[in-house]
């Protein structure tokens, strides 16, 4: 009887089953258990060595490691193609523990200046504490990242798509920039997961996911995945166990509950999410709607190049007045307004009033991030439904 390599498995097989060929672990049962315990005791001194060690597949104490870990593990480090990954207690986490482990006092980042606001603000917070300098660039050319490249530049941090305005950098050209300077390259790939963009096949160098997102996908749990290849891996790993963020055993069986229909669920957040985009951007009181999915964006030919698919998450521009804004949000009813994405339900977000009070109206125009700027994240109801709210609510404004 032949056996199927994971090499050879498509990645609907690879979900399921990867990490898990451990019967008589599990005592045979179809669902691994939750591991929920802190520590892992030894029967013999050499027994407690081994596991001290990380040797013959032994634990020892649950933020060092823990099975249901290394199963969500395995899964999203085969995806991404991967030579490992560590799993974090949130996607922020995991974002500042991978930049962390690249750190430098003095050191030069470039950043996407329309990054996701918490990694903004770790950059902003390591400005104080490390004295390193970041010029941020909007990513959409080459010659724009180069340009702001010093020689003590040792870091670039990437979103593509961002999560906001959705502009898409070019992962291989921005990787063959960075990699004969001997500079790190890390990207926030939570909005195509590896189904839809393999950074480290682009030539990235570390891949972090907000697994609170489409990972887990049920709006249930949080944690964060780190994916590399060495040597990267190894400072990973050692930050991550330094800083110890590690989340429940709990919340790690909550994101594998998810992965296992990631790909059925990706299908259809697309779906509708392309049937709403056409409709708002027909609609005569949507001024733009920032999709890569749709021919219409600027960098749909770089998105196609390099992701495989689209997500359900975009944002549009509606022609009214600022003052209008709270009557189109107000009239929704199976949209809410919430800061997340990536679940079952659909939620939309004023990005603008997202950030708080005091903010810099005129620095975040310049960025695209307006009050007319609504994110929407489409979710498995019937598109139909939506489209109606969305009509209905826009006879509002």
């Amino acid at each position: 009887m032949t056996v199927h390599t994971e090499d050879e498995l498509h990645e609907e097989t690879l979900l399921l089953h990867s990490g898990e060929d451990k019967s008589n672990f599990y005592y045979n049962a179809v669902v691994p258990p939750i591991f929920q315990t802190s520590l892992f005791s030894s029967g013999t001194y050499e027994e407690f060595r081994d596991a001290i060690n990380h040797e013959n597949g032994s634990y020892c104490y649950t933020r060092y490691g823990n099975p249901n870990f290394d199963i969500v593990c395995d899964k999203i480090a085969s995806l991404e193609q991967g030579d490992g990954a560590v799993l974090t207690s949130s996607g922020v986490s995991a974002l500042t523990i991978a930049i962390m482990a690249n750190a430098e006092i003095g050191m030069h980042v470039v950043a996407i200046d329309n990054l996701y606001g918490p990694t903004r603000s770790f950059l902003e917070h390591l400005k104080e504490v490390l004295r390193i300098q970041v010029t941020y660039v909007s990513g959409e050319s080459l010659e724009e990242i180069e340009a702001a490249m010093t020689s003590a530049t040792r870091l670039v941090v990437l979103e593509s798509p961002v999560s906001t305005t959705f502009g898409v950098q070019d992962l291989r050209g921005i990787a063959a920039l960075c990699k004969p300077r001997g500079i790190v390259t890390l990207i926030d790939n939570s909005y195509s997961t590896p189904l839809l963009q393999k950074p480290l096949n682009l030539g990235i160098d570390i891949v972090v996911h907000s697994a609170t997102k489409f990972l887990s996908g049920h709006s249930d749990t949080i944690g964060g995945v780190i994916v590399s290849r060495e040597p990267h891996l190894k400072r990973i790993r050692k930050q991550h166990k330094l800083i110890g963020s590690s989340p429940s055993p709990f919340e790690a069986w909550l994101i594998l509950r998810g992965l296992r229909t990631l790909p059925i669920r990706m299908k259809e957040h697309a779906r509708n999410a392309l049937a709403v985009a056409e409709f708002l951007e027909s609609h005569p009181k949507i001024g733009r709607v920032r999709y890569p999915a749709l021919q219409s964006f600027p960098q749909y030919e770089l998105a196609r190049s390099q992701m495989s698919g689209f997500a359900g998450l975009f944002s549009f521009e509606i022609n009214t007045a600022k003052e209008n804004m709270p009557q189109f949000f107000n009239a929704l009813h199976l949209i809410k307004l919430g800061l997340s994405w990536g679940g079952f339900e659909s939620i939309c977000v004023p990005p603008l009033v997202s950030f708080g009070k005091g903010i810099d109206e005129e620095a975040f125009a310049k960025r695209g991030i307006t009050h007319q700027l609504v994110r929407l994240h489409v979710g498995l109801e019937n598109p139909d439904d939506l489209i109606h709210e969305l009509d209905r609510a826009l006879k509002e404004v």
